[in-house]
């Protein structure tokens, strides 16, 4: 009898602990803010643009694409983020949670003339957002960008993400740039730079977000400077090991030499690549080791029926890469932006060499050497054999 009745006040001690809600916070407290924008006001401030989710809405509940009445825009301008939240919070009557926000956009403007370190101190000190936010800078304002409504997904936001996630995947012209990782940039003790998916909005309708490039981001300073262009986007990430996959198109050439209109298409279905620095005549001399696989993907011009035609196609391909890699190399030698981490490595594994080059590393950046190997292997050709669909005839019959 001792036994049950001190077991019942135990069970009745315990029970307050289990209760589910003892802090209070209930889910309608809270504003989940699913992106954020910023911009620069005209005077010189911080314009913070946040969209948030309406879970009770009637067009969240359903399970068709997404219309404008599942989230709300609220924007305050102020001299730091955290100000501008807290006004956003005061006006919803609800405070705000980061904790699902799936992108960051930055205005080209706001990069261009403020360091993104102003607004990254708030998400960084905040408990609520996650590193695994991803980060792009948008052409025009950032936030007529939460403006537009989503395809698929419940809002923008997400699209966002997903648009990366694929563009990356699929064409191999966007790399992923997280919160987290502007956080260890921001802490490396040397100059570094580094590059973020660039977005605008389409003219047609329905208005649309699209990659239209990478923007290059430098440190200390914390700004970002001209763009890589989208036809050097995929080398660029090839030389930084980010290549996911993606199609390579290979001009056809008429009887002149000169393009015709058409062309062959490659499918890139995995890459690796593995950077070396060296020293030649006191310069840097910076070696790429790329390995493909794929298959062919579209024949217009060519066929590979024979071992001959095969080897022709893939040195045909092999030139056309390493045409890009070397005038991407030109081009990020040229802006004196190791977006390629070669100074990282020579200074892990050469530390001698990199004692003379630290002073001024972007300096010998720009006057390293560069020699790639590049080696594919085409696994298949698809459904069909070797040849065009529609098959060309050849030169010698009239």
């Amino acid at each position: 009898m001792r036994r049950a009745v001190a077991a019942s006040a135990l069970l009745f001690a315990i029970f307050p602990l289990l209760a589910g809600c003892w802090d209070k916070n209930e889910l309608t407290n809270w504003g989940y803010v699913q992106a954020a924008a910023i911009d620069r006001a005209p005077d010189g401030r911080i314009r913070l643009t946040t969209q948030i989710y309406k879970p009770g809405s009637p067009e969240a509940q359903t399970a068709g694409a997404a219309k404008s009445g599942s989230f709300l825009n609220l924007t305050n301008v102020s001299d730091t983020v955290s100000e501008a939240a807290a006004q956003i919070s005061g006006r919803l009557g609800r405070n705000l949670q980061w904790s699902h926000m799936r992108a960051l956009l930055l205005s080209e403007d706001f990069a261009r003339n403020r360091s993104i370190g102003d607004v990254l101190d708030f998400f960084s000190r905040s408990q609520g957002p996650r590193g695994s936010t991803s980060v792009f800078i948008a052409t025009g304002e950032a936030g007529s960008f939460l403006e537009i409504k989503p395809l698929i997904e419940s809002t923008i936001g997400q699209q966002l993400k997903t648009v990366e996630q694929t563009t990356g995947s699929q064409l191999g012209t966007a790399n992923r740039l997280t919160l987290l990782d502007l956080s260890i940039m921001a802490e490396t003790p040397s100059p570094t730079a580094d590059l973020i998916p660039r977005i605008e909005l389409s003219n047609g309708k329905p208005i649309l977000a699209l990659i239209n490039g990478l923007s290059v981001l430098r440190f200390p300073e914390g700004t970002i400077s001209d763009p890589i262009p989208l036809s050097l986007a995929p080398y660029v990430l090839m030389l930084r090991g980010q290549f996911k996959g993606g199609i390579i198109q290979m001009p056809c050439r008429g009887q002149s030499g000169k393009p015709n209109g058409k062309s062959d298409a490659f499918l890139v279905t995995s890459a690796r690549s593995r950077t070396s620095v060296s020293s030649r005549k006191g310069e840097p001399a910076i070696r790429i080791l790329l390995k493909m696989k794929g298959k062919a993907s579209e024949f217009n011009c060519s066929r590979t029926t024979s071992e001959q035609e095969n080897r022709a196609f893939l040195n045909r391909l092999r030139q056309e890469v390493k045409t890009g890699l070397e005038e991407s190399m030109a081009l990020i030698r040229a802006r004196k932006a190791d977006v390629i981490h070669a100074g990282e490595y020579a200074q892990r594994r050469h530390p001698r060499l990199w004692k003379s080059w630290s002073e001024d590393w972007a300096e010998a950046f720009s006057r390293s050497g560069f020699e790639a190997d590049i080696r594919i292997m085409m696994t298949d050709t698809g459904m069909d054999a070797g040849e065009p669909f529609v098959v060309p005839p050849s030169p010698d019959k009239k």
